[in-house]
């Protein structure tokens, strides 16, 4: 099991950095759609957390964070120092509510791909 939980987070990690970059630079130049512009890359951003944490939770503990309850917690709390925490270090961020929105659903998305390939 962990190496099967380490094998497909490295590779959803993967596609997300894939996507990232495709988007970054290749998506945000040929299209005006205000998804890809201001939103793909927050909900990819609690994927590539989640898909990090537990890489380097599998190969160095016993514990991984999979619980929906405890994702849930902390996106809630990293969405809302990533908006408006960084806000008081760097005043050329905008707070933006619709990221938050975004960072929920990149967890909901991750908790699902984690239901349907992770788990058994």
């Amino acid at each position: 099991m962990e190496k099967k939980l380490i094998i497909t987070n490295i590779l959803i990690l993967i596609i997300c950095i894939i996507l990232f970059f495709t988007n970054d630079f290749i998506i945000k130049k040929y299209t005006d759609i205000l998804f890809f512009k201001g939103y793909f890359n927050d909900l990819l951003a609690p994927i590539v957390m989640f898909t990090t944490i537990n890489i380097v939770a599998s190969i160095f503990t016993n514990k991984t964070i999979y619980k929906f309850r405890t994702m849930f917690i902390m996106i809630f709390i990293s969405s809302f120092f990533w908006e408006y925490g960084l806000f008081f270090i760097n005043k050329n961020t905008t707070p933006d509510i619709i990221d938050i929105l975004y960072y929920h659903v990149g967890m909901v998305i991750y908790y699902f791909i984690y239901s349907v390939f992770i788990k058994q």
